[in-house]
């Protein structure tokens, strides 16, 4: 008897060819691993949705107080790197976690491309390790909004919200909050969305207005939104469109107080927590959009909303300002004489709108390019030249340097800077400020203290990376699932792990130690496809979703292995044959070639007439329901149309860490 499966298997691709934005993800990521969370805090876990709005600012209690609020959205971001960066966020316990996930999850292009029950997967993942270490925090699971992208379907978000629902209903200490409806109008663009996807300031509103009742649950006060009543018709963009021009309508209908640091910039500015680094709730993020870049003229239509008249909104001369901005400039092609002039101009703006306000010039940082920092330094230069009267020149450019060259601890190979460059960065900007206002408190991180938590964020999250790997697996004794006996070992052993996530301080030994037993159990406890045998044979296709659902295909026997079109031929089916040595041979149903897994690194596997001397496993890929097939060093790769969807050997030694596809 012959039976055929369409078993859901995995043949790895390269994550970063689908995740190429992802060095900007991981700057903020990086920056994050300096932060502390208190009991006190409430958490907005999130993608750029979450990421873009100045969430600290706008809710205010009937005591007259901002609340603890800690953003740790990121744009771009997956399901998948918040459960990678979690403990970064929940070692501290904090009070409460509002959380969206899933909008990028679900993205068929530039995407994980998952599936509904993928997203249920991670959110649960999520909520689990969050109420392990800290049972009293209270979740918060939004809907994914909808949108209108062109490349997320509406079945399945709306699919994701239901199972979502559905689980925080069941789930104590979990309560789902609603937007879809509230928000419906983003997807058509117009005063509530510039790119159908993101949200302007009135949009923002009516989503704050909406969990102004769940930031006061359980505490003794209300909760309001400072936001004008009509912010949809009066946000101000300032001249600017997409990412920008949303940031901006924030800024215009935020209030500017006399207790007020302003920080004005780039994607450098955008990035930082300052309120956070500097410890003082009026220090308050005013930088632009996304990426490694920001340019004057940006940063002046910035200012212009920031100041622009709104009724109803207060605005008065802020304490102090700082402006980092000219980078694009810097890195770009324009005369650096024209620099100079537009950076001058925007001073003189920012003077003539606040002139009472003490003006900090912050050094743009250095980068690995040679010419551009010979381009930089003269800017530099030149604002220290200008600092004059109410206006200080802070160098925050010599501090990143490793004597004449850059100093990656501070900025890295990619020009982005990480965690341990933010708190130098306000180290030197708190020196500033108590120079001219010494009653000020600021609460810096120490810079030794700073490397001690940050090297200690690198272990946790190492340690819960293959945590979530057992959180998210499907459990069952189906092929391709995770023995429940097995996993109950895992389950025993996570606890064992969450007791030293207690502790203040853990090392790599320790690390190391749990990760590798917990791996073992994970790598035990996955089932492998029905065993072949003579009359029995089962045949499986196995594919990747995430490379355009391509069926790995048999060319015939000593040709090279593709990824075809799905198709019910015999040359796109497997089975898989147990070996004597605990591995299987792979075989294909139409010529009954092996798949041979002997490919040099990063060339075209091919099969085989006669048995491979090395048979092949599978093991888990990082992701729910995706698989890495490997042999030795030997790992299944599908690559794109480039390379005519041929399978390659992806990597010298199996990816564990990479997402299989």
């Amino acid at each position: 008897m012959k039976r055929f499966s369409t078993f859901i298997a995995l043949l790895l691709f390269a994550v970063t060819a689908v995740l190429a934005d992802g060095p900007f993800r991981n700057h903020r990521y990086d920056s994050f691993k300096v932060l502390s969370v208190t009991d006190d805090n409430i958490v907005f876990i999130g993608n750029s949705i979450t990421d873009m709005h100045c969430w600290p600012e706008v809710f205010v209690t009937s005591n007259g107080d901002y609340l603890p609020i800690v953003n740790r959205g990121n744009s771009g971001t997956y399901s998948t790197e918040q459960s990678d960066n979690l403990e970064s966020y929940i070692n501290g316990k904090p009070k409460k976690v509002f959380m969206m996930i899933g909008t990028n999850d679900i993205a068929t292009s530039g995407g994980l491309n998952f599936s509904p029950e993928q997203v249920l997967a991670y959110v649960k993942s999520i909520v689990k390790r969050i109420h392990a270490r800290s049972p009293q925090t209270k979740i918060y699971l939004y809907s994914i909004l909808k949108n209108k992208t062109g490349n997320r379907v509406e079945a399945t978000w709306l699919k994701a919200n239901e199972l979502t629902k559905a689980y925080a209903d069941a789930t104590e200490g979990v309560t789902y909050i609603d937007l879809y409806d509230k928000l419906a109008n983003v997807a058509n663009g117009g005063a509530w969305s510039y790119d159908n996807l993101h949200l302007t300031a009135g949009a923002y509103q009516a989503w704050a207005e909406t969990i102004c009742e769940y930031l006061a649950e359980g505490e003794d006060y209300t909760v309001s939104c400072v936001y004008p009543a009509n912010t949809l018709t009066v946000q101000n963009a300032g001249g600017l469109g997409g990412s920008n021009g949303m940031r901006a309508t924030y800024f215009s209908c935020l209030p500017i107080m006399s207790d007020d640091v302003l920080v004005f910039g780039d994607a450098f500015v955008k990035n930082g927590e300052w309120q956070e680094l500097l410890g003082n709730r009026n220090v308050k993020n005013r930088g632009t959009g996304w990426n490694n870049s920001g340019d004057i003229a940006t940063t002046s239509k910035i200012v212009d909303a920031t100041y622009a008249t709104v009724d109803g909104v207060a605005k008065t001369d802020a304490k102090a300002i700082f402006l980092y901005t000219g980078t694009a400039d810097c890195t770009g092609s324009t005369d650096i004489a024209t620099v100079k002039t537009n950076y001058k101009a925007l001073v003189d703006k920012i003077a003539e709108k606040a002139p009472s306000s003490k003006i900090y010039l912050m050094a743009i940082c250095p980068r690995n390019n040679a010419n551009h920092n010979t381009r930089i330094a003269e800017l530099n230069a030149y604002m220290e030249s200008i600092a004059t009267g109410n206006i200080r020149f802070v160098d925050t450019y010599t501090p990143m340097l490793n004597g004449e060259t850059v100093n990656s601890k501070y900025v890295f190979s990619n020009d982005y800077i990480g965690g341990l460059a933010y708190v130098k960065i306000a180290n030197l900007m708190k020196a500033a400020l108590l120079a001219d206002f010494p009653s000020d408190t600021y609460n810096v991180t120490a810079e030794a203290d700073a490397e001690v938590s940050y090297a200690q964020a690198g272990l946790r999250n190492q340690l819960t990376q293959v945590i979530a790997r057992g959180l998210v697996a499907q459990r069952g004794d189906a092929a391709g699932q995770y023995n429940e006996t097995a996993m109950a070992a895992f389950d025993t052993k996570v606890a064992e792990a969450n007791t030293l996530l207690e502790k203040t301080n853990i090392t790599q030994d320790e690390v190391t130690a749990f990760a590798g037993e917990l791996n073992t159990i994970l790598n035990g406890a996955l089932s492998m496809p029905t065993n072949s045998t003579q009359g029995n044979d089962v045949w499986y296709q196995l594919y990747t979703p995430n490379r355009s659902n391509k069926y790995l295909t048999s060319n015939g026997a000593g040709a090279g292995v593709t990824g075809n079109d799905k198709h019910n031929y015999a040359t796109g089916m497997w089975k898989f044959v147990a070996r004597q040595d605990g591995k299987v041979d792979i075989i294909n149903r139409n010529d009954n070639s092996y798949l041979a897994p002997t490919a040099a690194y990063n060339a075209q596997i091919t099969t085989s007439a006669t048995q491979p001397a090395n048979g092949w496993t599978l093991s888990y890929a990082n992701m729910p329901g995706l698989f890495i097939i490997s042999s030795g060093t030997v790992q299944l790769n599908q690559t794109t149309d480039a390379h005519n969807f041929k399978v390659y050997n992806w990597s010298s030694g199996q990816s564990g860490t990479d997402r299989g596809d």
